[in-house]
């Protein structure tokens, strides 16, 4: 059984605003308390989230997404608060019926490994990515997607060969999607 651990409970909204048929405003929050077995030193958090669609015709797609957010830390010496923030950028274009090409542009920062800690050791994580991908749909139900991904960070937060730190990486992905 999944149960929240939160006390008090927490609290989220969404807002939806669609200006027009081609235009779509999404603003999310959510505020509550983080603390749990795993994480006990975590307190309060806040987060916000903005994005936009935008589909100035019948075969492009733009949408702009930014999201943010606070939280208190316990330690043994202070309360501290964090923040964290992501940004990205993403266009997608029907070639025709079957076929569409997207790109994707993004930074995400994450100074005090509130969501992601890095599997080298560097104490904190940034990463901007560009990412190019094709898209075929096999069925109304199934579709191929091969993608291209780009990573730099200002820390060496990525292996080369398994080993070494590096602060870029690149990575093919292949992948099939089904819908139930």
């Amino acid at each position: 059984m999944i149960e929240d651990q939160n006390e008090p409970l927490s609290f989220g909204s969404q807002i939806e605003f669609k200006p027009s048929d081609n235009l779509s405003i999404d603003w999310n929050t959510y505020v509550g308390n983080e603390r749990s077995a795993s994480q006990p030193n975590d307190k309060g958090r806040f987060f916000s989230d903005l994005y936009f669609i935008y589909n100035p015709t019948n075969k492009l797609t733009l949408s702009l997404d930014v999201y943010g957010g606070r939280q208190r830390k316990d330690s043994f010496t202070n309360d501290k608060i964090v923040n964290w923030g992501q940004g990205n950028l993403n266009m997608r274009y029907m070639l025709n019926k079957t076929n569409a090409i997207s790109a994707r542009v993004e930074y995400y920062r994450d100074h005090h490994g509130i969501f992601i800690v890095p599997v080298t050791g560097v104490n904190g994580f940034d990463c901007y990515s560009a990412t190019l991908s094709y898209c075929v749909s096999i069925t109304d139900n199934v579709m191929l997607r091969l993608e291209g991904r780009y990573f730099q960070s200002s820390m060496n937060i990525f292996y080369k060969d398994g080993t070494t730190p590096v602060d870029n990486t690149t990575l093919l992905i292949g992948g099939l999607i089904a819908k139930f």
